[in-house]
């Protein structure tokens, strides 16, 4: 009687056993196919498992479909980040990660549109990066090419108060399209360094003030322009004709 008993208890793991392997392969086998379907049968006692139903004794059991996939992108980027690499895609945030602050900002509006372009020089190599709604969207390299012995020999090397100056006058015709809230990056960028800077109380607070002195392209006009030393944006501007 006992091993009866054994053998109907063997008889029926084997039969849940099937039932179940009959299960996972089902649904293994359906979860590819997004109207996949399974229904549960019962068939001369046995329960098995089927895409399509089997008769009255049958019942349908419903599939969750999967989660969506993770922001594989975005990961990817930072991981670039990361690693000293810049992407077309990456924020301003991963950007500087990768390659610290710019050298210089420059920012166009176009209507109601406006882009930012950061620009590295990095070992000989300039790179222009361009942002459109806060991702990056171009990614622009100019190589500097060494020049030949003889041209170098000849060049004359200047101190950097030369340098600073000739920068001043070649970008003195952009002095008159500067506007209130402007940061000083973009001024820098714009203007180049200027040729004094003093902090002072005005009227509107302590304030900034950078001084660009006439120059060619901007003769006998002394622009001055003061930043408000709270949110570090452009206030005033002032053109006094110097004669």
């Amino acid at each position: 009687m006992k091993s009866c008993a054994s053998a109907l208890a063997c008889r029926r793991f084997g039969i849940a056993s099937i039932a179940l392997g009959s299960l996972l392969i089902a649904v293994v086998s359906l979860c590819d196919r997004a109207s996949a379907e399974v229904y549960r049968c019962t068939v001369d006692g046995r329960v098995i498992y089927t895409d399509h139903p089997c008769g009255v004794q049958s019942t349908k059991i419903p599939i969750e479909p999967g989660p969506p996939a993770g922001p594989i992108e975005a990961v990817n980027l930072q991981y670039e980040a990361n690693l000293g690499h810049v992407a077309v895609g990456m924020t301003a945030t991963q950007v500087e990660q990768a390659w610290g602050r710019p050298t210089e900002i420059t920012t166009e509006h176009d209507g109601g549109a406006s882009a930012q372009h950061w620009t590295f020089n990095r070992a000989g190599e300039i790179t222009k990066i361009s942002f459109q709604n806060g991702k990056v969207s171009k990614i622009a390299k100019t190589q500097t090419l060494a020049q030949p012995a003889a041209a170098a020999e000849q060049a004359p090397s200047l101190t950097l108060s030369e340098l600073e100056d000739r920068e001043r006058r070649d970008k003195a015709a952009e002095r008159r399209f500067m506007r209130p809230g402007m940061t000083p990056e973009e001024v820098r960028g714009k203007l180049g360094p200027p040729s004094d800077r003093v902090v002072r109380a005005t009227s509107f607070g302590v304030a900034d003030c950078w001084s660009y002195e006439p120059a060619p392209r901007d003769a006998q006009t002394l622009t001055t322009l003061c930043f408000s030393v709270i949110d570090t944006r452009l206030v005033t501007i002032d053109r006094t004709i110097k004669r």
